[in-house]
């Protein structure tokens, strides 16, 4: 096999040093629930940070294979940046179902609602559908829709 047309590329995984993840999956349903906390840097110097939580979250969702996902930020900082889009991205690339894709929810707090809701454009006091400052409230909308399934 040539393979001088091709740059090799690294299979490494990224690493983090500002965020910590934890995943739990629930014991009886199909609910994955991933916990972030830490701190994003301000824009394009989150890049490494948002590649390791990109990383992480499709790992666990091709562990578990859920059908619901909880994002409980509550404890991660974030002001501002574009690179955070990437790293949610597996909730929308990945399809485990045939196109139906996942019911997920997100946890937000005082530390990131202000520059998630300028860059996902929501009223931060009365954020949409699926976009919580509770957890409670979060698994509540999760389980109306996995009932539904």
């Amino acid at each position: 096999m040539i393979l001088t047309d091709f740059n090799k590329i690294d299979t490494s995984l990224y690493t983090s040093n500002n965020v910590k993840i934890d995943c739990f999956e629930h014991k009886e349903e199909s609910i994955l629930v991933i916990n972030i906390t830490g701190k994003l840097e301000d824009g394009s110097a989150a890049a490494n940070d948002c590649n390791y939580i990109r990383e992480q979250i499709a790992i666990a969702i091709y562990k578990t294979t859920p059908i619901a996902i909880i994002i409980d930020i509550q404890d991660m900082q974030y002001q501002y940046g574009n690179s955070i889009i990437n790293a949610f991205a597996p909730l929308y690339e990945i399809d485990l179902f045939d196109g139906d894709g996942f019911i997920y929810a997100f946890v937000l707090s005082d530390k990131n609602k202000y520059g998630l809701s300028s860059l996902w454009v929501f009223d931060i006091d009365s954020p949409r559908e699926g976009i919580y400052y509770n957890f409670d409230k979060a698994m509540q909308y999760i389980l109306e829709r996995y009932e539904k399934i």
